[in-house]
């Protein structure tokens, strides 16, 4: 409903493509966060049928003892203000009346939900999840010794998109290897060149 998850050949990484009802919910997510003072999305993915988002809360220093917790009152709204702005969008309901929410408690249990948000687009990162992805289409499917190597091949995939990575395979990866690497990937893509119609 929000989209699908497509990918346009067997070397492409499957991503979200949304539909008007989902790139309603991405505008609704991006202008109600930067909207409003005591809440705002830090992260956010919109998947074809959910929606994944860190909200970071700030807490009042009011001292009143009375009132409930920020995050009861703020989550609520915030999430009930995305919903009736993108239900009236899509002139019908597009949730269930319900939600998970989680409270993140410290450091490590937000880079843990950063990450999974990042690993759910969907689970893109990973060359050999994006050939078995594809796999069902493969007349014989995939050799044992390719998706071994597809594995492999992942670390430098991953390092385009995260910086940090640079510095731990360059402590791990020497010439000789580089070039034994390099030779093995353009061997496999010529052989996934075999495999275009």
């Amino acid at each position: 409903m929000l989209g699908r998850i497509v990918g346009r050949g067997i070397l492409d990484a499957p991503s979200v493509e949304l539909s008007e009802h989902g790139k309603n919910v991405d505008d609704a997510i991006s202008f109600l966060s930067k909207r409003n003072d005591n809440a705002f999305i830090d992260k956010y993915i919109v998947m074809p049928n959910h929606v994944h988002f860190i909200i970071i809360v700030n807490e009042s220093n009011d001292g009143a003892s009375r009132m409930p917790r920020p995050t009861n009152a703020m989550i609520p709204k915030l999430i009930s203000s995305i919903k009736r702005f993108t239900n009236k969008q899509a002139c019908f309901d597009l949730w269930q009346t319900s939600y998970h929410d989680h409270i993140i408690r410290d450091e490590a249990d937000y880079r843990r939900i950063w990450q999974y948000i990042d690993d759910n687009t969907p689970r893109i990162h990973n060359i050999k999840t994006i050939i078995e992805f594809f796999e069902d289409k493969l007349p014989l499917g995939i050799p044992d010794e390719k998706l071994i190597f597809f594995d492999i091949l992942s670390a430098y995939y991953l390092n385009n998109r995260y910086p940090d990575f640079i510095s731990k395979l360059s402590l791990q990866i020497n010439e000789l290897e580089a070039a034994k690497t390099l030779a093995q990937t353009k061997e496999v893509f010529s052989w996934l060149l075999t495999l275009k119609p």
